[in-house]
């Protein structure tokens, strides 16, 4: 019985020569590796860094926070997008058959029902992060700087008393009352 030589060497993937490529062109492993995954995941940063493009040139990079969650929604919607006309347009399809037509509409509904909570999220998320942000950080500066008051407000009371109790001779020592 005869072997068969092709069979024991695995064929060249184009991921394989992608690699090459970027070896060739002076990439250390992990750079390599990061710039496939950053491919893959649509960013460019590491690319633009690695040639000397201004970053963002090429791409925006990775969102976080609020603008992922907002690319998040407005990709769900837009591949909802052609089912949701489909279903409206059967929806309103006379020579449809009535549990097609019924059907459709309740896809529709469910599909509007999704965008719409997860519209909502992104807004709340919105609302409470950038419009809400800085006065919600104002307001914790301004409570650390009262508690900061208060508390020497405290211990300058307390050494008071001390001073008090031994001008009058009391020999009993001060404990402050906290509340």
């Amino acid at each position: 019985m005869a072997t068969d030589d092709n069979a024991a060497t695995p064929k060249p993937k184009p991921l394989d020569a992608l690699r090459a490529k970027l070896r060739e062109e002076g990439h250390s492993e992990s750079a390599t590796e990061q710039i496939l995954i950053n491919r893959a995941s649509g960013s460019s940063w590491p690319q633009a860094q690695a040639t000397g493009v201004g970053v963002g040139v090429g791409g925006q990079g990775v969102l976080a926070g609020v603008l992922a969650n907002l690319g998040a929604l407005l990709a769900h919607a837009r591949n909802a997008l052609p089912a949701l006309l489909l279903d409206f347009k059967n929806t309103f399809d006379r020579s449809a058959a009535p549990s097609a037509r019924g059907k459709a509409l309740g896809s529709l509904l469910v599909k509007l029902a999704i965008v719409g909570v997860l519209g909502y999220a992104v807004k709340q998320e919105f609302l409470q992060h950038i419009i809400y942000g800085p006065q919600t950080a104002a307001e914790q500066v301004k409570l650390t700087t009262f508690q900061a008051e208060q508390a020497a407000a405290a211990v300058t009371n307390t050494e008071e008393d001390a001073e008090n109790c031994a001008k009058s001779g009391a020999n009993k020592a001060v404990i402050p009352m906290t509340h």
